[in-house]
């Protein structure tokens, strides 16, 4: 599960503070005094929110990760992971931290090369098909431009054009998304009928 921050759980009141995809830190501390009905409760919270994994560092109020913990994680569907006494909170923060902000300068480069590449074909007045080519050799794949008032296509591969819809599939989210995007498999009619693809679907619903 991917994981958005990191943070110590010093208390049990999850709906006031947690999000989807916090990793929590904890030594057991806030939890040694709940009642087995509690904990429960506390665990269907942590699901709803979407909590991505529980570190436990034992060796230090436990000297091993309680059963009944490994039981609700397990049912739960949450990753747990034990640390031992040696390893800092600090560590484990800076690690995931760390990985989040390459993760966001990664972004960043990509989000500004293609501002670039935007104001550029602004300045040289490309045509659509043009536009498309451009995009093609910047994502290393082919784009399908469906005109629906006039019925028309522009494409960088004609046979890919034409394609028969089937299941949706999910997308991964992120924050420099602008628009509305669908996955789904898709078979091409008339080519490599065969095989099994995949199309990512955005609607422009004004394309001047």
């Amino acid at each position: 599960k991917e994981v958005t921050g990191v943070n110590v759980l010093e208390a049990v009141d999850i709906e006031n503070w947690g999000r989807s995809g916090l990793a929590l830190l904890s030594s057991y501390y806030a939890l040694k005094d709940l009642l087995e009905d509690d904990l429960r409760d506390f665990f269907r919270k942590l699901e709803e929110i979407q909590i991505s994994a529980i570190i436990i560092k034992v060796a230090r109020l436990v000297e091993d990760v309680p059963p009944l913990l490994v039981e609700l994680c397990q049912s739960h569907g949450i990753p747990l992971i034990q640390i031992g006494k040696d390893v800092s909170y600090q560590d484990v923060m800076v690690d995931v931290l760390g990985s989040m902000l390459a993760t966001r300068e990664h972004q960043l480069s990509l989000y500004y090369r293609l501002s670039n590449i935007s104001s550029q074909m602004s300045l040289e007045m490309l045509s659509l098909r043009e536009i498309l080519t451009r995009f093609r050799d910047f994502l290393g794949r082919d784009l399908s431009l469906f005109e629906q008032t006039r019925k028309q296509t522009i494409t960088t591969n004609p046979n890919l054009a034409h394609m028969i819809i089937g299941e949706r599939l999910g997308v991964e989210r992120s924050g420099y998304m602008t628009f509305h995007y669908e996955r789904f498999r898709c078979f091409y009619s008339g080519w490599d009928s065969g095989r099994e693809s995949t199309v990512l679907q955005v609607d422009i619903s004004v394309i001047e």
